[in-house]
């Protein structure tokens, strides 16, 4: 009682105070993320990620404080830290590569172990780089990873840290709830108007080109995830074959691919890319999730590799029917205008955006404007 009443008697400044270092809110360590990939695509620089996980939910208010005090005494002035959801938080090292964020996550586990806090976590890097391999050699035979990169205490990155579709999904915004109703609704009235057409020129392609009628070939999309995207077929069935003898007949610059009068095409193919019919199975893909109907194209998976890093922030949002580039395209754009539309879109989407280019690639189509 007596140490109570002295306690209470000093000034407040000089009573004895546990600090918790502060953690940035989840919307505060989006931005900084976001703002970390664009320097690094700018500077072609790399930046490595930490996510920690509490392990026991139960304790997840002093294992995080515990956790916070680790943190601020072993990362850098420039070094960001915040929570992403409950139980988790998120760690950004500015100029980090895979080795140096590997260490990072290894020496934090290491003093929440010696704290006994339960915690588990993964290590990454911005850009993505391929995974090293780790092949038997004389001193290997087995191939077996060294004891400082296997998996410990739940630590992935036993092949190298590497950010991946689901590191990506916490630097972009959430996907919007009012774009993927209207998705919803729009796919579902379109198939339903669509179907007659589309099984006309189906059985159109069956009797004049050999080969069935639908076209599927594997795209990159949203957050890089790849998916198989559904076209009515308008060229003959040995197309990329061939693709490799026409490389040097190309009239883009950048990867992508085409040519005004390619003979790949076929008769009934002409009208469809024409008129743009030929996308309309891609209805299908936005009903499933995998596409929107704004938004940029998706890209082979070839061409979507060849892609500058700057340019892969039009992955940010998932691929659409239509997009700026649909609407606005000329053979005279050079494939870097075609990107920044994308990015464009990418951030200014909203619903009457989304609406305003439908409308647009209606009165296109119409018109004979849209085409490939």
């Amino acid at each position: 009682m007596l140490n109570w009443l002295r306690r209470r008697s000093q000034p407040r400044w000089t009573r004895r105070t546990t600090w918790t270092p502060l953690l940035l809110n989840q919307r505060q360590l989006q931005r900084v993320l976001a703002k970390e990939r664009q320097r690094a695509d700018r500077e072609r620089a790399v930046f490595g990620m930490v996510i920690l996980r509490v392990v026991d939910l139960q304790r997840v208010r002093s294992s995080t404080i515990q956790l916070a005090r680790i943190l601020h005494r072993r990362l850098r002035e420039t070094d960001e830290k915040g929570h992403l959801n409950y139980g988790r938080i998120g760690v950004v090292l500015p100029n980090t590569d895979e080795e140096g964020t590997q260490f990072v996550l290894d020496d934090i586990l290491r003093l929440a172990a010696k704290a006994r806090l339960g915690i588990q976590g993964e290590a990454f890097v911005y850009p993505e780089r391929p995974s090293r391999p780790h092949y038997p050699d004389e001193s290997n035979p087995a191939g077996v990873l060294p004891e400082k990169v296997r998996d410990k205490s739940g630590v992935a990155g036993g092949n190298g840290a590497r950010l991946g579709p689901i590191a990506m999904s916490l630097i972009v915004q959430p996907y919007p709830a009012w774009k993927r109703a209207l998705d919803f609704a729009g796919a579902s009235v379109g198939l339903l108007m669509a179907a007659p057409i589309i099984a006309l020129f189906a059985l159109i392609i069956r009797l004049t080109s050999p080969g069935p009628a639908i076209f599927a070939q594997e795209r990159v999309g949203y957050l890089g995830q790849r998916f198989k995207i559904y076209k009515l077929r308008s060229m003959v069935v040995n197309a990329e074959q061939l693709k490799a003898d026409l490389i040097e007949c190309n009239e883009r610059d950048g990867p992508a691919f085409k040519m005004l009068r390619d003979p790949r095409i076929t008769r009934c193919g002409r009208l469809l890319r024409a008129t743009g019919l030929d996308e309309l199975p891609q209805l299908f893909n936005v009903l499933r999730g995998d596409m929107s109907l704004v938004g940029p194209r998706p890209l082979p998976v070839d061409e979507a590799e060849q892609c500058e890093p700057w340019q892969k922030a039009r992955l940010d949002t998932k691929p659409g029917l239509t997009c700026y580039w649909q609407i606005a395209k000329s053979r005279h754009m050079s494939f870097a205008e075609w990107m920044r539309l994308d990015m464009r879109y990418a951030r200014a989407k909203n619903f009457l955006l989304d609406a305003q280019l439908i409308l647009k690639t209606f009165t296109a189509v119409i018109s004979g404007r849209v085409g490939h």
